[in-house]
Protein backbone atom coordinates (compact mmCIF):
# COMPACT_ATOMS: atom_id res chain seq x y z
CA UNK A 1 0.00 0.00 0.00
CA UNK A 2 1.51 3.68 -0.61
CA UNK A 3 2.34 5.57 2.20
CA UNK A 4 1.41 8.96 0.16
CA UNK A 5 -2.11 10.07 0.35
CA UNK A 6 -2.67 12.91 -2.27
CA UNK A 7 -5.52 15.60 -2.30
CA UNK A 8 -6.72 15.79 -5.45
CA UNK A 9 -8.94 18.98 -6.74
CA UNK A 10 -11.56 17.86 -9.55
CA UNK A 11 -14.22 20.86 -10.20
CA UNK A 12 -15.09 21.73 -6.94
CA UNK A 13 -14.91 18.20 -5.30
CA UNK A 14 -11.70 17.23 -3.09
CA UNK A 15 -10.58 13.72 -3.23
CA UNK A 16 -8.78 11.97 -1.17
CA UNK A 17 -6.14 8.96 -2.06
CA UNK A 18 -3.55 6.58 -1.43
CA UNK A 19 -1.87 6.87 -4.97
CA UNK A 20 0.87 8.41 -6.66
CA UNK A 21 -0.99 11.67 -8.35
CA UNK A 22 0.35 10.27 -11.74
CA UNK A 23 -1.45 6.77 -10.75
CA UNK A 24 -4.49 8.79 -9.96
CA UNK A 25 -4.46 10.70 -12.88
CA UNK A 26 -3.84 7.77 -15.33
CA UNK A 27 -7.53 6.44 -13.39
CA UNK A 28 -9.36 9.54 -13.93
CA UNK A 29 -8.40 10.39 -17.58
CA UNK A 30 -10.93 13.33 -17.60
CA UNK A 31 -8.80 15.52 -15.04
CA UNK A 32 -6.83 17.45 -17.73
CA UNK A 33 -4.61 19.46 -15.65
CA UNK A 34 -1.75 17.90 -13.42
CA UNK A 35 -1.20 21.20 -11.11
CA UNK A 36 -4.92 19.85 -9.45
CA UNK A 37 -2.49 18.57 -6.63
CA UNK A 38 -2.99 20.20 -3.92
CA UNK A 39 -0.82 18.85 -1.12
CA UNK A 40 1.07 15.74 -0.60
CA UNK A 41 1.18 14.31 2.75
CA UNK A 42 3.43 11.03 3.32
CA UNK A 43 2.72 9.00 6.42
CA UNK A 44 5.27 8.58 9.48
CA UNK A 45 5.79 6.56 12.64
CA UNK A 46 6.07 8.66 15.93
CA UNK A 47 7.08 7.35 19.35
CA UNK A 48 5.52 8.90 21.92
CA UNK A 49 6.86 8.90 25.74
CA UNK A 50 4.81 6.17 27.77
CA UNK A 51 6.78 6.11 31.08
CA UNK A 52 10.03 7.23 32.30
CA UNK A 53 11.88 6.78 35.92
CA UNK A 54 12.86 9.32 38.09
CA UNK A 55 16.57 9.42 38.11
CA UNK A 56 16.73 10.00 41.55
CA UNK A 57 14.10 7.98 43.26
CA UNK A 58 13.47 5.86 41.01
CA UNK A 59 9.92 5.85 40.98
CA UNK A 60 8.25 4.87 37.58
CA UNK A 61 6.38 7.68 36.18
CA UNK A 62 3.02 6.62 33.26
CA UNK A 63 0.25 8.61 32.15
CA UNK A 64 -2.21 6.13 34.00
CA UNK A 65 -1.37 8.04 37.33
CA UNK A 66 -1.79 11.93 35.82
CA UNK A 67 -0.96 13.98 38.56
CA UNK A 68 2.87 12.54 38.41
CA UNK A 69 3.20 12.17 34.87
CA UNK A 70 2.05 16.00 34.29
CA UNK A 71 3.80 17.40 37.18
CA UNK A 72 7.35 15.34 36.08
CA UNK A 73 10.53 17.70 35.08
CA UNK A 74 12.08 16.14 32.24
CA UNK A 75 14.90 17.93 30.90
CA UNK A 76 17.05 17.65 27.97
CA UNK A 77 20.06 20.66 26.96
CA UNK A 78 22.84 20.67 24.57
CA UNK A 79 25.59 21.99 25.77
CA UNK A 80 27.16 24.73 24.13
CA UNK A 81 30.79 26.07 23.73
CA UNK A 82 33.19 25.94 27.02
CA UNK A 83 29.65 24.31 28.71
CA UNK A 84 31.24 22.71 32.14
CA UNK A 85 29.27 19.44 31.04
CA UNK A 86 31.55 19.73 27.88
CA UNK A 87 30.96 21.05 24.26
CA UNK A 88 28.29 19.33 22.62
CA UNK A 89 27.48 17.33 25.19
CA UNK A 90 23.75 16.25 26.53
CA UNK A 91 22.66 16.37 29.84
CA UNK A 92 19.29 14.78 30.89
CA UNK A 93 17.60 14.44 33.86
CA UNK A 94 13.66 13.06 34.71
CA UNK A 95 12.90 14.16 38.51
CA UNK A 96 9.61 13.20 39.56
CA UNK A 97 7.50 16.41 41.22
CA UNK A 98 8.37 14.85 44.67
CA UNK A 99 12.22 15.30 44.24
CA UNK A 100 11.92 18.66 42.62
CA UNK A 101 10.64 19.95 45.62
CA UNK A 102 13.21 18.37 47.68
CA UNK A 103 16.25 18.75 45.86
CA UNK A 104 15.22 22.44 44.09
CA UNK A 105 12.78 23.61 46.09
CA UNK A 106 14.09 26.42 47.91
CA UNK A 107 15.37 27.98 44.69
CA UNK A 108 11.83 27.20 42.36
CA UNK A 109 10.65 30.57 42.04
CA UNK A 110 6.46 29.61 42.81
CA UNK A 111 3.93 32.01 41.83
CA UNK A 112 1.05 32.02 39.61
CA UNK A 113 0.48 31.03 36.00
CA UNK A 114 0.21 33.49 33.04
CA UNK A 115 -3.11 32.58 32.66
CA UNK A 116 -3.79 34.22 35.89
CA UNK A 117 -4.81 30.99 37.71
CA UNK A 118 -3.75 30.97 41.38
CA UNK A 119 -0.78 28.60 42.58
CA UNK A 120 -2.41 25.67 44.97
CA UNK A 121 0.41 24.72 47.40
CA UNK A 122 4.03 25.96 47.53
CA UNK A 123 7.33 24.17 47.55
Amino acid sequence: MPSTMVALKHGTALHWCALSPSAWLDRHPTIQNPEAIMREYQGRTIQELAACTCDRCKRRLTPEEPGEWQERLSFDHSCGFESVFGDGNMVSVDLCQHCVQEVLGRWLRIGPSADGDEPIGIA
